[in-house]
């Protein structure tokens, strides 16, 4: 499968108590093209924008779509494969609606 687009959409929520933040994102492969393909990432630890990418990137491998002798880093994949990455995180989210995001 030849990947062009990108698309990541996450929710993020705040423990106020903690101050620790959760996230949960949906990624769209190919986004509007007949291969269009999804995945989710369900409610877990950090923030969308720093913890996302490596944890698609490992998604990715796992499921025989990237090579990871080639990419270890998300960037370094979209870079060198010239694909276009489109992002939208939602911050100030509740808690459960982070949750419900992330599930099938």
């Amino acid at each position: 499968m030849k990947i062009k687009t990108i698309d990541i959409q996450a929710k993020e929520w705040r423990d106020n108590i903690n101050g620790n933040t959760y996230y949960s994102a949906r990624v769209t492969l190919n986004y509007g093209i007949a291969n269009e393909k999804r995945y989710y990432i369900p409610f877990q630890y950090g923030n969308a924008y720093g913890m996302a990418e490596p944890k698609i990137l490992t998604i990715l491998i796992n499921d025989g779509l990237v090579d990871n002798t080639k990419y270890s880093s998300f960037w370094k994949w979209i870079t060198e494969e010239k694909i276009i990455k489109r992002e939208f995180t939602e911050k100030n989210c509740r808690q459960r609606d982070v949750k419900a995001w992330g599930r099938v």
